[in-house]
Order: structure tokens, then sequence, then C-alpha cells
């Protein structure tokens, strides 16, 4: 299993990996030596965070309102 493999040899990636600031596939990659640069880093974690809040039926409204605003400045 690959979050087994990513505990046992990187266990402070793992540590981020369950706390949400990497995903998967990201650790993987890192496990793997394989680099990705900054900012394809923070999309991925700003992508995770963003499904975190769009599974919580409390929070997904008022932030898809919020996106919707955001995103009519950069369609203009």
């Amino acid at each position: 299993m690959i979050a087994a493999r990513i505990q046992r040899e990187a266990p402070e990636l793992f540590e981020q990996m369950h706390a949400g600031q990497v995903t998967i596939q990201a650790a993987l990659k890192a496990l793997n030596g394989e680099t990705d640069d900054a900012e394809q880093q923070h999309v991925r974690a700003s992508r995770t965070r963003m499904n975190r809040v769009l599974r919580d039926p409390e929070r997904c409204t008022p932030f898809l309102e919020r996106l919707d605003a955001l995103l009519e400045e950069f369609e203009a």
C-alpha cells in the first residue's frame, strides 16, 4: 500500500499528507525523488483544502458564493 510505504520511509511526509498539507500523489513523488515546483505544490494543497470545505455542508454554500464572486473578477 502506498500510504504505508510513505509512513514507513518518510514519517514526516506522512504527517503532512495526513494533515492535508500534501496529496498522496505529491508525497509519493517526493518519496521517489521527483520534484514539483512551489506553484504546483501550492495548487495541490489549495485544492485539497477546497475539497475539504466542499464536503462540509455548513461551509459549502458560503464558500461557493465567495468563489463565484472571485471568479467574476477574473472573467472580465
